[in-house]
Order: C-alpha cells, then structure tokens, then sequence
C-alpha cells in the first residue's frame, strides 16, 4: 500500500496540469488508473454483502395428473416420505438493489482560491482542497461502480445538475470543472428528495463530497442559517429513510476550518452532522486521504439499517 501513498504527490501534480492539457489521454490515463488503484487497495467494498430476505415460494400444480393421498402427514414422515415431494416448495432469498447517490461540490468554496481569500492566505501542494476533491471523487468512483446496481451523480455549484450516470459526468468532466457559485448542499439534497430517492426499494448509499460549508454566498446572517438548517433537517430525514450516509468535509486550512458563516464553522457543521448518527471523515491532507477515505467507507458500510424488500 505504500507505493500509492508515495506517488500521491505526483498524481495532485498530474491533476493540477491537466485542465491546461486536456488532449493528453497518456496523462488521463494515469490519473485515472492511479485513482483505481487507490480504490482497490483503500476502498475495496466486496466484503460487504447487502442483505437478504428470505421467503418461502410455492410452485403451482402443473395440472399433470391427479394426487391422491391417503395418509397423514405425521405418517408419511415417519415412513420416510418427504413433505417436499408433495408439496412443491423451495426457500428463496432476494438480494436489495444497491443504490448509491454521489453528491459533489462544485461551488467556488471547494477551490484552493476561496477558503485563501477567506483567510487571507494561498492554499496549494498537498493541501489544495480543488485537487483533494478530484482524487477523492474519482477514487470513490471506482470503487462503488464495481458493486453498485445504480449510481446517481449530483453536482451543485453555480448549478445544481443531476442526477447523472458516469456516461453523462465523466472523469474527464470532472477534472476539467473548476468551482462557481455557493455551496447550495439544501438544493442538492432537495433534487434527491424531489425524485423520492430515499423511497427506493433497496440498500441506499449516499456520499457528500464537500468543502463543509452551506451557504447563500451573499453574506446575509439569517439566509445561511436557514441553509444550514435545511441541510441538517434533509439529512436527518435521510436517516429515518434509513438511507447510510458518508459525509466528507474537505477542509485543509485551519483558519477557514473555524470560520464561522451563519451558524457554523466548517468543522462544527460536521461535528453537527455527526452528532445526528451520520459517520464524517474530514478530507484534510493528501498523504491522509486514502486511510481517511477508508475509514469512512466502513462506518458507512457497518451501519445498521433494517430494511425491508417491501417498501
């Protein structure tokens, strides 16, 4: 595991150059099979199993013949018939569908230019929250696209856009994106909610890629309460929805993690979603990413949920 932290450098290098070169595929494709690898050896899923239901089917009569029995069921087990062979029947266990949503900021907070304006200093290297972000996504991706049935992707910034496939929001989109507007989370959550994604049948992973911090971006007290208010009560109704949610916070510069915006600061926000019973796992370093990324992944997966086939 050692070879991928040590070249963890030289892939934020490589996703830093490539939106100046778009057209070098050999460059794409090294970001985008060191990102696998990190997937494989940090976020590898196939030991969770979703959960089954079992239930007990009967086979109709074939209309093939007539049966016509003249003992008693207490009879014909002790003489050695089986109950099955008169009685078609077999158990059967249905696996959940397994859902994920991918929730991805895009807002101007998430570039190493925001939280440095905010703060007054330039945040880049290893602590570039724009590169952090894209590493993290891609990784993430790669992993859950093994073993998921469906996978939604939303993105929200200047925008809100989704849900969309991998076809439709691609690596290449991604690395090529660069943050506007203002982390608008509520309104992200609130196309999920729109579409009764929490009402699907099944298993339901959600992931929150984020720069920590919802918000109008207008500077108006009362309107970022309200933002932050509206995500915390979304996201607990995702819980009783009994939806299992990661929450990843990308926040690298300790003087933008405390910066109080309405009624939070980044890192109390997080501690806020936390105390709810929603796992979080603060993306603050590079070198920290894949064991943090980990980490994260099986709280989320070890989350117990009870949920029916028959919703």
């Amino acid at each position: 595991m050692s070879d991928i932290i040590d070249s963890l450098d030289g892939l934020a290098s490589m996703c830093h150059e490539y939106p100046s070169d778009p057209h070098n595929t050999e460059l794409y494709g090294k970001i985008v099979s060191m990102c696998s690898e990190l997937a494989y050896q940090y976020l590898r899923t196939d030991y969770y199993v979703p959960p089954t239901v079992g239930r007990m089917v009967y086979r109709k009569y074939g209309e093939g013949g007539n049966i016509h029995i003249n003992r008693t069921i207490q009879e014909i087990c002790s003489k050695g018939r089986s109950l099955d062979a008169i009685v078609s029947r077999q158990r059967v266990k249905d696996i959940n569908l397994d859902n994920f949503a991918f929730v991805i900021d895009r807002s101007a907070a998430i570039t190493a230019k925001d939280p440095g304006r905010k703060t007054g200093t330039y945040i880049g290297g290893s602590k570039n929250p724009e590169i952090i972000e894209k590493i993290a996504a891609i990784s993430i991706l790669e992993s859950i696209k093994k073993t998921s049935d469906v996978i939604d992707i939303v993105t929200y910034g200047k925008d809100i856009e989704g849900p969309l496939n991998e076809q439709q929001y691609t690596y290449r989109d991604m690395l090529l994106d660069r943050g506007e507007g203002a982390n608008r989370l509520d309104l992200a959550l609130a196309r999920l909610l729109q579409l009764q994604w929490d009402r699907r049948p099944g298993v339901k992973h959600l992931i929150i890629l984020t720069s920590g911090m919802p918000e109008t971006g207008r500077m108006n007290l009362l309107d970022d309460i309200e933002v932050q208010e509206t995500v915390l009560q979304y996201l607990d109704h995702m819980q009783k929805r009994r939806v299992r949610t990661l929450y990843l916070p990308v926040i690298t510069d300790e003087g933008f993690a405390n910066k109080r915006v309405g009624s939070h600061s980044p890192r109390s926000f997080a501690q806020k979603i936390a105390r709810i019973g929603i796992p979080t796992a603060e993306l603050g370093d590079l070198q920290m990413l894949p064991d943090v990324l980990r980490d994260g992944f099986k709280q989320m997966l070890s989350c117990r949920m009870h949920v029916s086939l028959f919703e």
